[in-house]
């Protein structure tokens, strides 16, 4: 069973929500880790027309986007934000959501080309997934957060505020982007407080 990235119960506050930037990518899941793309927002350029809807012959139906992209982080980005919704473009049976905005809002979602809503900061339920074992850091309570460097947008758990490298030198965590606030339960969420203004 796939579960979401992070659950509906959020707390933060609508100032701390940036809707400016659209996702790069067709699809995309609630709870990813973004960063910024290109020149970031323009004031004079900031959307227009993304492509033709239809390909048929004499029917024009432009498809407005946001210019203004982020991208999903990969290994030692800052990032910028959590995404609040998804991206997609299709419903379970196929159907395009833009026809359909009241499932699009039911989803959480938005199609390819609209803005994402950002979270800069506040608290969300985030899954950490189910991995016990050897070599899995579970997060606790006060545990660091840091973007993953394994899992494209990803969170990965911290303990402490420096970090052992592979060569035995002890480095400072500078790039920490919340705590963790309890343990993950049976299904691998756990309560995280988030804050990208640091």
């Amino acid at each position: 069973m796939s579960l979401a990235k992070i659950k509906p119960f959020r707390d933060y506050s609508e100032h701390d929500v940036v809707n400016l930037f659209s996702l790069d990518t067709a699809t995309g899941d609630m709870g990813l880790l973004v960063k910024i793309k290109g020149d970031g927002w323009k004031n004079n350029d900031n959307h227009g027309i993304a492509w033709n809807e239809f390909e048929i012959k004499n029917v024009y139906s432009p498809r407005w986007e946001v210019k203004s992209k982020v991208t999903v982080t990969t290994s030692g980005d800052r990032a910028f934000g959590m995404t609040l919704y998804k991206v997609l473009e299709e419903n379970q049976f196929g159907y395009p959501l833009r026809y359909d905005p009241v499932r699009l809002q039911e989803a959480q979602a938005v199609v390819s080309g609209q803005a994402v809503p950002i979270l800069r900061k506040g608290t969300v339920l985030y899954n950490f997934g189910t991995v016990t074992g050897v070599g899995a850091v579970n997060p606790g309570p006060g545990s660091g957060l840091i973007p993953s460097t394994t899992v494209n947008g990803g969170l990965a758990v911290v303990h402490g505020l420096n970090q052992t490298l592979s060569g035995g030198s002890v480095v400072r965590i500078t790039n920490l982007v919340g705590e963790c606030l309890g343990k993950k339960d049976a299904d691998g969420y756990a309560l995280i407080n988030l804050d990208f203004y640091k």
